[in-house]
């Protein structure tokens, strides 16, 4: 029997990519999303729906999933809605075996190879405001998923540069930013998705972050 996947946020950049290779890997896919018809337009008949706000997500709208992937994602000025979801998925699911829930995230919380994370560097650079309020919302997201207790979880950040992009082959670590062998730390987000969907097949992580670069 397929795995039963849902995908919150799946009309993103990360969430459309999930489903259209969960879709070729087999698996049932249900889009959790604010705007249906957005959503029926990338996938037609292939997906199964919820339309549903983050700020608004009831327990009965994950209801005979396997696995529910946040990929949500927002502008900087909302970037703390990636903890409040976060806190609202474990509040619903504590305790409980099923539904495994997978996090993106980002890249931030990572370890450069210096005992300092990689946003502590996004601080000292220009232009990167955007980019650091969200990723520091993403790094408390980490703190607070890897701390709390009875929850079936697994993580994934990219290292370094997330780009638009198909898959490629790729390597995993766990907690330290990668290099690829010309030296260039980043990932596609169709890369990002087949590792997620390779891990939601055949699960190597459990209650842990990994990571994923581009080779």
């Amino acid at each position: 029997m397929a795995l039963k996947v849902g995908v919150i946020g799946a009309t993103g950049h990360a969430g459309q990519q999930i489903t259209k290779q969960g879709f070729e890997n087999g698996l049932e896919m249900t889009a959790i999303v604010r705007n249906v018809d957005k959503a029926k337009g990338m996938f037609g008949d292939k997906a199964k729906y919820v339309q549903a706000d983050v700020t608004n997500l009831k327990k009965e709208d994950f209801s005979g999933l396997d696995v529910v992937v946040d990929a949500f994602a927002t502008a900087p000025e909302h970037a703390e809605m990636h903890v409040e979801l976060a806190q609202s998925l474990i509040s619903m699911f504590k305790g409980e075996d099923k539904p495994r829930l997978f996090f993106i995230f980002g890249a931030g919380s990572l370890d450069t190879g210096d005992g300092t994370t990689l946003l502590s560097h996004m601080h000292q650079t220009p232009g990167m405001k955007g980019v650091f309020e969200i990723s520091t919302q993403q790094f408390k997201e980490f703190q607070l998923v890897s701390s709390t207790k009875d929850i079936n979880w697994v993580g994934i950040s990219a290292s370094g540069q997330l780009t638009d992009g198909e898959k490629t082959a790729y390597t995993l670590g766990h907690n330290q930013i990668l290099t690829n062998k010309e030296g260039k730390s980043v990932a596609t987000y169709g890369t990002v998705a087949a590792a997620i969907v390779d891990e939601i097949i055949n699960p190597q992580h459990h209650n842990e972050r990994f990571t994923v670069v581009d080779d």
